[in-house]
């Protein structure tokens, strides 16, 4: 069983089967709007799923499958259309996706990959130019969790948090701009 609420949706899995309701202006709740849960299709074997804004990604047999708005690219589909059907994030499998409100990451073999709205530089390649393409982050493996925020990104690396920002609008995060990912808590030694 899982569950993940968006800011007009929510969707949940359960017994295999993907169910959404809510609103659906952009096609998050992959169904008309609904105030009750509909089945999302008739395939089954859903593991998990996660929503964002008004996007929602799902896992089944390994395989990311998102849809919803996509205005920045945040889909990972690799173009900026919106579609209200579950698609598949190629290459095949990854072992975390967190999809995220203008901008996403995922890690596949260790590797962290981000893309979509890179404002603040919230896709942490040190630039702030917008992605489209599935971007990889350093050269750095051990990844194993990354997520995005409006402004600011963080993930784990071999027990570390990594966090990436432009600090502009808040500056209290205390490590300053960064626009790829710096270590900021590390695990005490046991």
């Amino acid at each position: 069983m899982d569950v993940a609420v968006g800011y007009e949706h929510t969707c949940g899995v359960r017994a295999g089967g993907l169910y959404c309701w809510g609103r659906t202006s952009y096609g998050q709740a992959a169904s008309a709007d609904s105030t009750t849960p509909v089945r999302v299709g008739t395939l089954g074997d859903w593991t998990s799923v996660s929503t964002a804004n008004y996007g929602t990604s799902a896992v089944r047999l390994g395989v990311v499958y998102t849809w919803g708005q996509n205005g920045q690219g945040e889909l990972g589909l690799g173009s900026t259309a919106f579609t209200g059907t579950p698609t598949a994030v190629s290459p095949g499998t990854w072992d975390f996706f967190g999809l995220g409100s203008g901008a996403s990451c995922g890690v596949r073999e260790g590797a962290l990959y981000c893309w979509g709205q890179n404002f603040q530089g919230v896709v942490g390649d040190g630039t702030t130019e917008d992605r489209l393409e599935q971007t990889r982050v350093g050269t750095d493996v051990g990844w194993t969790v990354a997520v995005t925020g409006q402004s600011q990104s963080c993930g784990l690396r071999d027990g570390s948090l990594y966090c990436w920002v432009t600090t502009g609008i808040s500056p209290s995060y205390g490590f300053g701009t960064q626009w790829s990912p710096v270590n900021i808590l590390s695990p005490d030694p046991i």
